[in-house]
């Protein structure tokens, strides 16, 4: 049953990256490292998918060790878009060049951080729990480098909410934090995937308010922010 969640979730997020494609900005916006996020989130539900096809061995392990690497190195990136995405909404702190430079140290910073004090120290065991084979390292807690993005992450969804009542983005990450941080019943991991890309599509809708923030509303939709 979890494996066929876990399949689900990856069709999901491969369906919100061709929706995302179709209705790309007609120029670069870097709040399209959301497209990175979301194929990483998607190849990690593929191979919790197909663990049991392709059953234990090199390739699974390798396969796995890649799910490690892109945790590692794509995660970060959530600051680079949270940073975007207030330049789009035109807030003003998040105006200022050096605010962006500095959010970009910041993610190749933790990058770097987690390369050298997680992926590196990986010790990987095959682990078949709730019909999902899969290979994990017992030993790993919480990233270090995780709570550092989810500050900047609280910083920036906060302001979103401030200037313009939205609400959806600074839920979505308090919503992350309690499940990463408070210790829950012992629950398969399939239930923490989905309440991952419940937090998705709350990046996913802040991204197209902004979006419709720079390029104006429909009327139905102006009318809506007229009478908030």
């Amino acid at each position: 049953m979890d494996a066929i969640l876990y399949g689900i979730i990856a069709v999901i997020y491969i369906g919100l990256i061709i929706w995302l494609l179709q209705r790309a900005e007609p120029r670069f916006v870097w709040s399209n490292v959301l497209y990175v996020i979301l194929i990483a989130l998607a190849y990690e539900s593929a191979v919790m998918f197909i663990g049991n096809w392709i059953g234990e061995g090199e390739t699974l392990y390798y396969m796995n060790y890649m799910r490690f690497v892109l945790q590692a190195l794509v995660t970060p990136l959530l600051v680079i878009f949270a940073v975007a995405i207030l330049r789009e909404a035109n807030v003003e702190w998040a105006q200022r060049n050096y605010v962006f430079l500095l959010a970009v140290l910041y993610t190749l910073v933790l990058m770097s951080i987690e390369m050298i004090l997680s992926v590196r120290e990986l010790e990987l065991y095959v682990v078949n729990d709730y019909g999902v084979l899969r290979y994990e390292d017992p030993s790993i807690q919480i990233p270090v480098m995780l709570l550092f993005v989810t500050v900047a992450l609280l910083i920036c969804s906060i302001s979103m909410w401030l200037k313009y009542k939205w609400l959806s983005f600074f839920a979505g990450v308090v919503g992350i934090t309690i499940i990463n941080i408070v210790p829950l019943p012992a629950i398969s991991d399939v239930w923490l995937n989905v309440v991952e890309l419940l937090f998705i599509v709350t990046l996913f809708m802040t991204k197209r308010f902004a979006r419709r923030l720079r390029y104006g509303f429909p009327n139905k939709d102006r009318a809506r922010q007229q009478e908030n």
